[in-house]
């Protein structure tokens, strides 16, 4: 059971946007990869019917192609990449994607800011860490959304190579606003540090948006994760937006 009172963050969250965007327009950016694409299309669903005037969903044309209408609550702005596939390697897949969205962000926004509501803000899949980049270089302000668990999120940012002082030898592991986890709680790649070693990278190289991103979006809600979320609040722009499932399934 889930209360629907959960979503009072939700409305909070667009009047505060809509207040920043002054009514106007918000693109949405997820990475093609299964499990990244469907809540971002959730919450942008969410936004349009909570009364943003304009919510677009930016995605590639092998994509797009294959998505159902979405009977004017979003719009889709599909990026074409003729007949070449996206890499099945997920690192060159993302370095591909990269390359396709700098070179087609700027003409989709300048296309649809000729429009009545003109594109002020970029919500970008957290794992697209150079989109913040892109959308400050245009202007816009950028929302990291992270499709991950906060709890998940949080251990990533305190164990995170570049940053922790945590050294990990196996033991427990005592983390600020976690119960004690130990070795087997964690992700493998934490403690074995040969595996996965792209994997690794890309998922500790979202820890850029806490300091780079103008908001982060959680797909959680309050009572899920209050301590985490506690912790996290006073320190960083974070709200919560989730669950990002279909509203069939809270009615």
């Amino acid at each position: 059971y889930i209360d629907s009172r959960n979503f009072s963050s939700g409305k909070s969250i667009v009047q505060k946007m809509e207040e920043k965007t002054n009514k106007s327009h918000i693109l949405v950016l997820p990475i093609p990869v299964q499990g990244h694409i469907n809540p971002m299309v959730q919450f942008s669903k969410r936004l349009a019917s909570k009364g943003v005037k304009k919510v677009t969903l930016v995605t590639i044309y092998s994509i797009s192609k294959n998505m159902p209408k979405e009977s004017g609550l979003i719009n889709i702005e599909s990026i074409p990449h003729d007949d070449e596939s996206p890499p099945q390697n997920i690192d060159k897949m993302l370095e591909w994607f990269h390359l396709l969205v700098s070179k087609n962000l700027t003409k989709i926004v300048e296309k649809l800011s000729d429009s009545e509501y003109p594109v002020k803000v970029l919500v970008f899949d957290s794992m697209a860490t150079w989109a913040i980049d892109l959308a400050h270089q245009l202007g816009l302000k950028g929302a990291a959304f992270f499709t991950q668990s906060c709890s998940l999120s949080a251990i990533y940012y305190h164990m995170d190579p570049e940053t922790t002082k945590i050294s990990f030898d196996g033991s427990d592991v005592s983390l600020p606003s976690l119960p004690l986890l130990a070795k087997e709680d964690l992700p493998s790649f934490i403690y074995d540090t040969d595996l996965y070693p792209a994997l690794r990278g890309l998922i500790f190289s979202q820890n850029i948006n806490f300091n780079n991103a103008d908001w982060l979006f959680f797909n959680t809600f309050n009572a899920l994760e209050k301590e985490v979320l506690d912790w996290i609040r006073p320190r960083y722009p974070i709200k919560t937006i989730g669950p990002t499932i279909p509203s069939m399934y809270l009615d």
